[in-house]
């Protein structure tokens, strides 16, 4: 059999806020943003008794204009792909292979293989291992974002707009006196991430339980890192970028486990240990040739294997665990969320770029999410919640951490009023 199929999806996104000082009733702070996507894709595909080929193309056009954004920016990309699946032993193995292709405006052509192999013993297990060569873009958040955060003072610049954005902010008095931006004025253009992964996992579905375990490993060139400038603005708030990272590798294990106790409640939890190291920077521990100076005692030493954290902003050991209740006939669902994120590199205080003590490190934390909502049969649906029940705070290491949340939203869904006067032919 043979089906062609022809999508487009079209989004526009406008929104305009501002912040004003309660006592004097002064703007403190002023934001627009607009964006608009368009997507149409065509695609074609063929089945046979154990042979599935699918094959396709696309545009995809992006425009922004904001003020937190260095003028209007436009992205446009080309890419089409081909994938072929094929079971064969009465259905129990499953391999697949395809492969996609990039073309953005502002970079080369990209080619991404894939290859994949499945087998299902029987209903309750299956056996999956893939490898594939991945591709990512610079996305304009990492090129020409310029942020600013009001209420706790620090910036996020994007790469390409770096070297104007700090000229601009040294000219008025923003950075601290004597500051030195003379590294960050040789214009920037961010390289796409390029990289080779490999994951094999077990999946186990029977009844009211589903787990989910696996083992993976990626080789990344030219990673897309965020990281924090060596330089302090007056209002003592910190300054971030976007960088690549020539060579990493990231390797580690995840496991998911869900039961459904009842028909109306459920329960998951999940795990991941992450390693996430930088190829360079172990090549220099293992040729003796990367030291340490102690920011107290400036004593100088060679930095061992075992000192070596890992990236920044990476935590070895995450957590989360997820308790849904909900009650169809009445409409009522209550939504609790819990997430432990264990400690990763933040800073450097001995010299050497990397994260290799402890006193540079983020410690690890909880934070906990509860919401509750209540939908109407006219279509309206009411929810209210509270993120980050602890009021977790560290506004040094993490400021995009507000502190806790209250909300409450009130939805209404025209497809109620479509539905009430749906005709059937």
């Amino acid at each position: 059999s043979y089906k062609i199929f022809f999508r487009n999806f079209i989004n526009r996104y406008s929104n305009r806020s501002f912040v004003n000082l309660a006592n004097t009733d002064t703007r403190f702070d002023e934001t627009s943003f607009d964006q608009s996507i368009i997507k149409p894709e065509i695609q074609f595909e063929k089945k046979s008794n154990h042979l599935t080929y699918i094959s396709g193309a696309g545009l995809y056009l992006e425009t922004i204009d904001a003020s937190r954004y260095a003028g209007k920016q436009n992205l446009q990309t080309i890419y089409a792909f081909s994938q072929t699946e094929w079971k064969t032993f009465h259905e129990k193995l499953t391999l697949i292979g395809g492969v996609r292709f990039d073309k953005r405006n502002d970079y080369a052509i990209n080619l991404s293989p894939r290859i994949a192999v499945a087998y299902k013993p029987s209903e309750a297990f299956k056996f999956m291992a893939s490898a594939g060569y991945g591709f990512k873009a610079p996305d304009f958040r990492h090129m020409y974002l310029s942020f600013y955060n009001a209420q706790i003072g620090y910036s996020l610049i994007g790469a390409n707009v770096l070297a104007d954005e700090l000229t601009k902010m040294q000219n008025q008095g923003a950075l601290v006196p004597g500051s030195d931006i003379s590294p960050y004025q040789i214009p920037s253009t961010l390289l796409p991430e390029k990289s080779v992964g490999y994951h094999a996992g077990i999946h186990f579905h029977k009844n009211k339980w589903k787990i989910e375990s696996g083992i993976f490993r990626n080789d990344i060139q030219n990673l897309i890192d965020v990281y924090l400038l060596p330089i302090r603005k007056t209002n003592n708030g910190s300054l971030y970028s976007y960088r690549n990272i020539n060579r990493i590798y990231t390797q580690g294990i995840d496991f998911d486990i869900s039961c459904q106790l009842l028909n109306s409640l459920s329960i998951s939890a999940g795990y991941q240990y992450l390693e996430a190291k930088d190829k360079d920077v172990l090549d220099k521990i293992r040729a003796g040739k990367l030291y340490k100076r102690d920011p107290v005692t400036y004593v100088t030493s060679l930095v061992k294997e075992g000192d070596y954290i890992g990236l920044n902003n990476r935590s070895k050991h995450q957590f989360n665990a997820k308790i849904n209740w909900t009650n169809e006939k009445s409409g009522w669902n209550v939504f609790v969320r819990g997430l432990y994120r264990g400690d990763y590199g933040f800073t450097d205080i001995n010299g050497n770029g990397i994260a290799d003590d402890p006193r540079e490190m983020v410690n690890g934390f909880w934070m906990a999410n509860v919401s509750v909502s209540k939908s109407f049969q006219n279509g309206f649906n009411v929810q209210t919640g509270v993120d980050n029940i602890f009021g977790y705070t560290n506004y040094l290491q993490m400021p995009n951490i507000a502190g806790r949340l209250f909300y409450l939203n009130i939805n209404y869904s025209i497809n109620q009023l479509f539905n009430k006067n749906k005709v059937t032919l």
